[in-house]
């Protein structure tokens, strides 16, 4: 669906005599242009992964063996570009992440010696992983697979899966466990929240790639943007801000990490005053700013 398509089946509808679309366009982009602030492609805020990401990407770092992501079909194949510190370099279909991530694992004979981590969101999981789960776990496959578990189909309109705790009615279900399907399998699981500490995280996934055989990890963490819908709108909300007098700007040591390298869209940099702030209403107060920041300079506070 897309505007055009639209806007064609109502002028059939209602008869309307087609516009000069051309003309039209050209015009509103014209008027759009001084209104747009230029921004790439990223991940919401406060979305968990980006805390994913940049733990893979420090723990391949870390491993120094030139490492790389498969990734697969979701909202996080975004992580093939900045807002994912470009570590996705292997997409195919839905479910090959795990696969071949496996089949990389075999090519030790030839050569091939490099730290290969799959990962899928929750619902890809239920919905084309497990074969390839089976199958690595069955070839005796060397392989890290990261499940990236946000509770919902976030990629397509917050629809249910089954690891949401909900139905397609909106009723309360108990939801159906990555862990418990690879644990029943005998495959080693690690569970934790990437965004509440996203040095754990990194050393989690570190300490997996040194190990033999298949491991997953699921970083679980709820959706920022179904959370905020889902949330009473008199629930008190935590914000992050920044302490003017702490930050350094371009002078610190970081090279502007948080408005820079981070990408999250709630944060920015003010070259005129040299300083870095948080604009509160683009902030979910997830922290992991507060974690990366080396001097300290951003803090939560709840919003009143």
């Amino acid at each position: 669906m897309n505007t055009d398509i639209v806007l064609d089946a109502l002028q059939r509808i209602f008869q309307i005599r087609k516009p000069k679309r051309k003309k039209y366009r050209e015009a509103a982009e014209k008027d759009a242009a001084g209104l747009l602030v230029p921004r790439e492609i990223s991940f919401c805020r406060g979305c968990p992964h980006r805390a994913s990401f940049l733990a893979i990407k420090l723990a391949l770092d870390k491993d120094g063996r030139e490492g790389f992501v498969a990734g697969d079909i979701g909202c996080y194949g975004l992580g093939a570009g900045a807002t994912g510190f470009n570590q996705i370099k292997l997409l195919h279909c839905m479910g090959s992440g795990m696969g071949n991530a496996s089949g990389f694992s075999k090519m030790a004979s030839y050569g091939f010696d490099q730290p290969v981590v799959a990962v899928a969101g929750d619902s890809t999981f239920f919905h084309a992983c497990l074969p390839a789960l089976v199958n690595a776990k069955f070839t005796d496959a060397d392989a890290l697979f990261v499940v990236l578990d946000n509770s919902v189909t976030a990629m397509t309109g917050f629809q249910e899966n089954p690891a949401s705790s909900f139905d397609h009615f909106g009723r309360t279900k108990t939801p159906i466990l990555p862990e418990e399907l690879a644990g029943g399998l005998g495959v080693p699981v690690t569970v934790l929240d990437p965004v509440k500490n996203i040095h754990k995280a990194t050393d989690t996934v570190y300490d997996s790639l040194q190990k033999k055989g298949v491991n997953v990890i699921v970083f679980r963490r709820a959706c920022s943007i179904f959370e905020a819908k889902s949330q009473p709108k008199d629930q008190l909300q935590r914000k992050a801000k920044v302490t003017p007098e702490k930050c350094k700007g371009a002078e610190c040591n970081c090279g502007l990490f948080c408005s820079r390298i981070i990408g999250c869209p709630g944060i920015y940099f003010d070259k005129q005053k040299n300083k870095a702030y948080i604009l509160e209403d683009s902030c979910n107060g997830c922290g992991l700013c507060v974690q990366l920041c080396p001097e300290k300079a951003i803090s939560l506070y709840v919003k009143k």
